[in-house]
């Protein structure tokens, strides 16, 4: 596997904090967001508001109701008894980019990271009773591409997603940088998410904790197609890799592929709509070819 792509998309302007922290923080006392999104945490706050993300039970709501506009869903559409997915930025993440009121680094600060670590948990778990509201059964995914800065013990990330798993949410990580694998494959996710050409093989390079997560019935969901501007690859290239990756590693490999998803490396959401459809399609053709071994 070629190791060459940057975690994070090349996109000027706009840093992790812009886009993840001011939301997992939300409603958090002492939080202020500066109009670049940099956050800061007053160390001598404390308390939170109302966690529940209204704005999403809401919208929630309207999928689930019968009598829903059609501008929202289409009334064919239902919501009702399937899994859907929210995410948020773990813990590690946050605190990674995170600064306090007097201009620390808000992960130095053991009271701001209990009642950062309290707030994500709470949120999760708010997350997930929202969903199910809905009668849709929730999958949170905890976006940690800070694991590798080393801010946080990982016992940090189990404490929110135990919160989110016992609320009734499939729980699921998402990295797509360097992380200790063999530690968080034990961590209990029901899925982790990766980006293939960054990841894959450092994943599997502890076969031990690889093969129990497989046997507690965990699932990979392979960010096959990368996302950072400018990237060269072609899709026959990134699934021949895979397929010589999990065969050197997996017994009966092709029940790992029958199960596993497949994904663009990371978000979709600041590529334009060109971008994203030719992404996707990707991704697509990269299924079908991962399918034709089975």
């Amino acid at each position: 596997m070629q190791q060459d792509v940057p975690c994070l998309p090349e996109l000027p302007r706009l840093s992790v904090s812009e886009l993840m922290i001011p939301s997992a923080l939300s409603g958090l006392g002492g939080l202020s967001v500066a109009s670049d999104g940099t956050c800061t945490l007053d160390v001598n706050a404390s308390g939170s508001r109302e966690a529940t993300p209204l704005a999403m039970a809401a919208f929630l709501a309207a999928l689930a109701s019968p009598a829903r506009d059609e501008r929202v869903a289409p009334r064919n559409f239902d919501l009702r008894r399937g899994v859907a997915k929210a995410q948020l930025a773990g813990p590690a993440t946050v605190m990674a980019f995170t600064r306090t009121s007097t201009g620390s680094r808000a992960a130095q600060v053991p009271r701001l990271v209990e009642r950062v670590i309290e707030h994500l948990a709470a949120k999760a778990a708010s997350m997930a009773r929202a969903m199910s509201a809905a009668q849709v059964t929730p999958m949170i995914v905890f976006d940690e591409p800070g694991l590798g800065l080393g801010e946080l013990p990982l016992a940090a990330l189990e404490r929110v997603r135990k919160a989110a798993s016992d609320a009734g949410a499939i729980t699921g990580l998402h990295c797509c940088g360097q992380a200790r694998w063999a530690e968080l494959l034990g961590l209990g996710f029901d899925v982790i998410s990766i980006d293939a050409r960054h990841s894959l093989d450092a994943l599997l390079e502890d076969r031990r904790a690889w093969l129990g997560f497989l046997e507690r019935g965990g699932t990979l969901c392979l960010g096959i197609i990368p996302t950072n501007l400018g990237a060269r690859y072609s899709v026959d290239e990134l699934c021949d890799s895979v397929e010589a990756s999990l065969r050197a590693t997996t017994p009966q490999f092709e029940k790992v592929l029958a199960r596993m998803s497949l994904s663009p490396a990371c978000g979709l959401a600041l590529h334009s709509v060109e971008g994203a459809a030719r992404i996707s399609a990707e991704v697509r053709a990269a299924q079908v070819r991962l399918r034709a071994l089975l």
